[in-house]
């Protein structure tokens, strides 16, 4: 009797280890191949800036985002190489950040500064990339992922700033 209940435990145990790390490993994977679906049904493509309509309840399709933050998106694809990802600098807050397969956050860097362009090269582990280039290099676990912008608009005229130099910018392939 005893040998039976230790059997069950023990069987019970391990099944409830199996299902916690599958849904662990594959539901960050589910969650972003569910945000692209519904960016994709927005109209977005991929390697190509998109602004987004400013924040408000109704357009909210992913996750609960900042009225006062004006948001760029880009979804990548790498499957053709690697990519150059790039956004003009200006003089409120801004961020860009580069999001993994797997929802990872694996680059964010400031946007703060004077109009300049900061950038990055987007690759895969398996991508080479050019040796000579000063950009740092991001990795990602797969061949697509999530770039996005974020600067500091919480009216109308900044908005419309920070619209203005989304333009400047490039995702899309280093060639």
């Amino acid at each position: 009797m005893m040998s039976k209940n230790l059997l069950f435990l023990t069987t019970t145990l391990i099944a409830a280890i199996a299902v916690h790390l599958y849904v662990l490993f594959n539901l960050p994977t589910f969650i972003m191949d569910k945000a692209i679906a519904l960016l994709r049904g927005d109209g977005s493509t991929f390697n190509q800036w998109l602004p987004s309509e400013p924040i408000t309840p109704d357009n909210q399709p992913v996750v609960r985002a900042s009225p006062d933050l004006a948001y760029t998106i880009c979804l990548l694809d790498l499957s053709d190489g690697p990519l150059l990802v790039s956004a003009a600098t200006w003089s409120g807050y801004g961020s860009l950040s580069i999001f993994d397969h797997d929802t990872r956050n694996v680059h964010a860097s400031t946007l703060r500064g004077d109009g300049a362009m900061h950038g990055v090269i987007v690759a895969t582990k398996d991508q080479s990339t050019p040796a000579n280039s000063n950009m740092p290099v991001v990795r990602l676990s797969d061949e697509t992922g999530v770039a996005l912008i974020r600067r500091l608009a919480p009216d109308p005229n900044s908005r419309g700033q920070s619209d203005a130099l989304n333009p400047l910018g490039r995702c899309g392939p280093l060639t």
